[in-house]
């Protein structure tokens, strides 16, 4: 339908609206921070992902989320990185796999297997990081072992270790929130100004 400028249009209940009237604007303004916020939420969530991933690993039997604190398996995960596991059976792991396991001091480490050795008392692992010269004193045994490295993911562990801190709490989320609210705030007086 073509308007003039002058000319009206019905609006739901019947009643004329001028096409540049206030509440045209905001029909328009409503649809356009609709088609926006939508991608603004899809591009959001892309990037929370990995961590809405790693904060659900201790609530889910599926697998287990930790955060790499070393260098111990550096190139292939760096410090700072985020790994996740999986349950498997001890004989399901092989030469090579990376696992992570708990140790006689109830902390975790990822190492790669560098050997099964098979006994009356069932197998167990010999365990190396890849940046390590040595292999892992001791061998770990089968009711130590937490699951199987299959996806690590870098820099998002540093990422977790600073949101923790007052400053990173105020930086990921205050100073975000603060700066969409101003920008939101901005757009709209412009807006405004523009249709005044």
């Amino acid at each position: 339908m073509k308007l003039s400028k002058n000319s009206f249009q019905e609006g739901k209940g019947g009643e004329k609206t001028p096409p540049h009237s206030f509440s045209h604007f905001f029909e328009q303004r409503t649809g356009k921070m609709k088609k926006k916020n939508t991608a603004i939420w899809i591009a959001v969530l892309i990037l929370l992902t990995p961590f809405i991933a790693y904060g659900l690993g201790p609530y889910t039997d599926l697998y287990d989320s930790f955060t790499v604190s070393s260098g111990s398996m550096e190139p292939d995960i760096p410090e700072n990185a985020v790994i996740f596991t999986q349950p498997v059976r001890p004989e399901e792991i092989s030469r090579n796999d990376v696992i992570t396991f708990r140790d006689t001091s109830d902390l975790y480490t990822t190492h790669r297997v560098v050997d099964v050795v098979s006994s009356e008392e069932g197998l167990r692992f010999q365990t190396k990081g890849d940046a390590n010269e040595d292999a892992d004193p001791g061998l770990v045994e089968e009711e130590e072992v937490v699951g199987k490295v299959f996806l690590s993911i870098p820099f998002i562990g540093g990422i977790i270790y600073f949101a923790r801190t007052p400053t990173g709490i105020f930086l990921m989320i205050g100073l975000p929130a603060l700066g969409l609210l101003l920008w939101e705030l901005y757009v709209f007086i412009r807006e405004v100004s523009d249709f005044s």
